[in-house]
């Protein structure tokens, strides 16, 4: 995964939400854009948790980004 994609799937419009997946089977759900952001040197991604928190993962373990379908 890349930091550009990462970017892309930021600034959707509009956001489709979509969950990233970690080395180790993590995941994280990303539910709108305000729950991430990525770091300005593109080396690390911060997701919000719902129930507080925040997951900071380094943009290299990412494996894959699964995006929510839209009913």
């Amino acid at each position: 995964m890349t930091k550009d994609e990462l970017r892309r799937r930021l600034d959707e419009r509009p956001f489709r939400p979509f969950k990233v997946r970690v080395a180790g089977n993590g995941e994280y759900a990303v539910p709108t854009g305000d729950h991430a952001h990525l770091h300005p040197n593109g080396r690390l991604f911060f997701v919000h948790l719902d129930k507080g928190g925040t997951a900071i993962i380094d943009v290299p373990l990412i494996s894959s980004v699964h995006v929510e379908e839209i009913a």
